[in-house]
C-alpha cells in the first residue's frame, strides 16, 4: 500500500467537485471531493481534512484505495461522518508534523 504523496491541502483543492474511485470489498464506488478544510498550518504542523460525498450504502471506516485521473492511486483512511438522503459524507484527516527545517 502507498500513502498519498500529496501532503498539502493545495494539492487537493484543484480537484474539488471531481470524482474519485474508491475500491472496496464490494467493488468500486464513485465519490466526489466536496471540500478541503484547513485546520492548522503553522511552523509545527499542518492539519487539514478532505470531505467526500458518496451515494449508496455506508462504507465502514477503513483504509481504502482511491484513484483519480490526475493524482493516480493512493490509500486514505475514510470515516463516514454524516448520512444524508443524497448519500454519505466521509472525512479523511491529515495531521502532519513539520521538521524543524521546514
Amino acid at each position: 500500500m502507498t500513502t498519498p504523496a500529496f501532503t498539502s491541502p493545495d494539492c487537493y483543492r484543484p480537484h474539488v467537485d471531481e470524482t474519485f474511485v474508491v475500491h472496496h470489498d464490494g467493488g468500486t464506488s464513485d465519490f466526489t471531493l466536496t471540500a478541503v478544510k484547513l485546520h492548522i498550518d503553522d511552523e509545527i504542523q499542518c492539519c487539514f481534512s478532505l470531505f467526500f460525498s458518496g451515494a449508496g450504502g455506508v462504507l465502514p471506516q477503513h483504509l481504502y484505495r482511491l484513484s483519480h485521473p490526475a493524482l493516480g492511486g493512493f490509500d486514505l483512511f475514510l470515516v463516514p461522518i454524516q448520512k444524508k438522503r443524497s448519500g454519505v459524507i466521509y472525512e479523511a484527516v491529515f495531521n502532519l508534523l513539520k521538521d524543524e527545517g521546514q
